[in-house]
């Protein structure tokens, strides 16, 4: 598979991780006007999200640079790490 199809399957989740990271962000400045003891118990798991997501653009960029290349592995390896880190999202602001 070539490299623009490689980017092109795993664009729309690229875009999704940037919209969770933007919403990171608002999370992150919710916390910052909360309590110091809701700051406290907050912080270290926005920071666990933030490095999940992190890792997670890692592995697109590792998917998109690969010369061997599968579709398999970005509906594996990424696509779970996206469901897992949206999960942790959805239960931080809802939870």
């Amino acid at each position: 598979m070539t490299k623009p199809s490689r980017e092109k399957l795993s664009s729309p989740q690229k875009w999704q991780l940037t919209e969770i990271k933007k919403d990171l962000d608002q999370l992150g400045v919710r916390i910052e006007k909360s309590s110091d003891a809701a700051q406290a118990e907050a912080q270290p798991k926005l920071q666990a999200l933030r490095d999940q997501a992190d890792r997670l653009g890692k592995q697109f960029d590792e998917v998109r640079n690969s010369i061997e290349f599968s579709r398999d592995s970005v509906k594996t390896g990424p696509h779970q790490a996206y469901a897992a880190l949206k999960d942790g999202l959805l239960k931080r602001t809802n939870g």
